[in-house]
C-alpha cells in the first residue's frame, strides 16, 4: 500500500546538561583549566601595580564576582582604571561608572537606569519612589538573562558612600539567576574605604566582597622605564633627558606617585624648553614641584647642618691614612701654633686662584661629599678606584689642568644620605670629609 504521508523527521538526541562534576572531571582528564588566570599586560604609561590590578578585576567580573573592592593612595591611577574599565568592557555587558558617589539610595538607583537607557536624562529620582525604581532595576536585570547579558556599576570615590546607600548596593546584588549574579558591583576608593567596610553595621556588606584589589605606587626597578615613557610622550624624538641626579631627585620628590610623576616631568619638559636644555638638572625638578606646591627641602638647611665639617682638614685625613695607602701626596700645609692656620692653609692649598670653570656640571643641585685632594691624579685614581671598590660613587675632579685634584662621593638628593656616606667613610678610617651643595651659579666657582 503506497504510502503518501511525509516522512518523518529523524528524532533529534535530547542533550541533558552535564552535571558540574562531570564537568570538572573531563576537564581533568583532557588537562584542561577549570579555572583561567588573570592576564597582566601592561600598556605604555602604565605601572606594573596599575596593570595588575585592572587584569584582576576584568578577570572577576568575567568569573562572576558580585563585589570587588579597589583600594589606592591618591594618585595611584584609580580614577584612569575606571575609564579603562569602560573602553574595555565587552559588548554584551552595560555598564555604568559613577565618577561622583550618589548621596541616597534614590540616586543611585536612578543614576544606574539612566546610563543603562532605562530612563530618560530629564528623570528626577525626586519624582520616582525607591520601591519604583527597585522594580525598573529588576524588570532590566531580567531582560539581559536573554542575552546572556550582564549589568556592572563602577563607582569612584567609594569611601564618601553612606551607609545607606552601600546597603541598598547589597540588596540589588540579591538580583540573580541560578548561581549567577546578574548585577556586578566594583567599589573603587582610597584607603578610608577599607576602614568604612569594617563597621559593624555593614559587616553585611563586607561579607560580599569576592575580591579585593590595592593600587600601589612605582617600583624601584620600574622607574626608569615609566620616566622614558613619560618623555617620550610629552616629547616624542626628543634628546632632552635626565641626569642621573636629578633622576634621583624625581625618586625623593614623587616618592613613587606615578601622579606627581607625571606632573614633575611634564614641567621639568617646560622648563628646559625656556632654557634650551637637552639635560634636566635636579634644580629643574626642584623648581618644578614647587609649581605643584611640593614640599622642597631646602638645601641652605644642609649647608648650616654640616657647616662644622669644614673644621677638619684634609691634611689629617692624609696623616691618619687612607686605608694604608703608603705612597699618598699629602697637600702642603702652613705650620702655625693656632689650631686653625692648618684649616686654613689646607683650603689655600685646594683652592688657587686658577680660572675658573664655569660650565653646567652634571651634579648640580646635589649633595657631595669631599674625601680628600691630591697633586697628583694617578693617585687621585687610585683612591677612587678603591672607593668604587667599597660601593660608594667616588670620582675625580680638578679645578684646573694641574690640579689639585680632589676626590668626591655623591652626589646624594637629601642631607640624610650625604651623612650617611660620611659616617660608612668614618667606620673605614676616613676622618675630616666635608659635605658641600653643587651649583651650576655661573658666579661661582664650579668644579669640572
Amino acid at each position: 500500500m503506497l504510502n503518501l504521508s511525509s516522512p518523518s523527521e529523524p528524532r533529534r538526541a535530547i542533550q541533558l546538561a552535564q552535571p558540574r562534576w562531570a564537568v570538572n572531571a573531563r576537564a581533568e582528564v583532557l588537562d584542561e583549566p577549570i579555572i583561567t588566570p588573570a592576564t597582566t599586560l601592561r600598556q605604555p604609561g602604565q605601572t606594573r601595580a596599575f596593570a595588575s590590578v585592572l587584569g584582576s578585576v576584568r578577570h572577576g567580573l568575567q568569573q562572576g564576582d558580585r563585589l570587588i573592592v579597589v583600594t589606592g593612595d591618591s594618585g595611584t591611577g584609580k580614577t584612569l582604571l575606571c575609564r579603562a574599565l569602560m573602553e574595555q568592557s565587552e559588548p554584551q555587558t552595560r555598564m555604568s561608572v559613577m565618577l561622583q558617589p550618589p548621596a541616597t539610595p534614590e540616586d543611585l538607583l536612578a543614576h544606574f537606569l539612566r546610563d543603562v537607557g532605562v530612563l530618560d536624562n530629564g528623570t528626577s529620582a525626586v519624582l520616582m519612589s525607591r520601591h519604583n525604581l527597585l522594580f525598573a532595576l529588576q524588570r532590566f536585570l531580567e531582560s539581559l538573562i536573554p542575552q546572556r547579558g550582564r549589568a556592572v556599576l563602577v563607582i569612584d570615590e567609594a569611601q564618601h558612600l553612606a551607609p545607606m546607600v552601600l546597603e541598598q548596593l547589597r540588596l540589588a546584588l540579591n538580583f540573580e539567576t541560578g548561581d549567577a549574579a546578574l548585577l556586578q558591583v566594583v567599589l573603587v576608593g582610597q584607603p578610608e574605604l577599607d576602614t568604612l567596610l569594617r563597621w559593624p553595621e555593614l559587616r553585611r556588606v563586607s561579607q560580599r566582597i569576592s575580591r579585593h584589589c590595592e593600587l600601589g605606587g612605582l617600583e624601584p626597578d620600574e622607574f626608569d622605564a615609566y620616566v622614558e615613557e613619560c618623555l617620550e610622550r610629552r616629547s616624542p624624538g626628543s634628546l632632552v633627558r635626565f641626569t642621573p641626579a636629578a633622576a634621583k631627585t624625581l625618586v625623593s620628590l614623587s616618592r613613587g606617585v606615578p601622579r606627581i610623576v607625571d606632573r614633575l616631568c611634564s614641567h621639568a619638559l617646560e622648563l628646559a624648553a625656556v632654557d634650551n636644555m637637552r639635560r634636566i638638572e635636579p634644580r629643574v625638578i626642584r623648581t618644578a614641584a614647587k609649581r605643584l606646591g611640593l614640599e622642597v627641602p631646602d638645601l641652605k638647611t644642609s649647608r648650616t647642618v654640616y657647616a662644622g665639617a669644614a673644621a677638619l682638614t684634609v691634611c689629617a685625613v692624609l696623616a691618619g691614612g687612607l686605608w694604608g695607602w703608603s705612597n699618598r701626596e699629602p697637600v702642603k700645609a702652613a705650620s702655625s701654633g693656632s689650631g686653625g692656620a692648618p684649616v686654613a692653609a689646607a683650603v689655600a692649598a685646594v683652592s688657587p686662584a686658577a680660572p675658573a670653570v664655569t660650565r653646567t656640571i652634571e651634579t648640580a643641585g646635589g649633595l657631595t661629599v669631599t674625601v680628600a685632594s691630591f697633586r697628583s691624579e694617578s693617585r687621585a685614581r687610585a683612591v677612587v678606584a678603591q672607593l668604587v671598590d667599597e660601593g660608594l660613587p667616588a670620582f675625580v675632579r680638578a679645578r684646573s689642568e694641574t690640579g689639585p685634584y680632589q676626590v668626591i662621593v655623591g652626589p646624594y638628593v637629601s642631607a640624610e644620605e650625604a651623612a650617611a656616606a660620611q659616617k660608612s667613610l668614618a667606620a673605614k678610617g676616613v676622618a675630616g670629609t666635608e659635605v658641600r651643595i653643587e651649583t651650576t651659579d655661573l658666579t661661582q666657582t664650579a668644579w669640572r
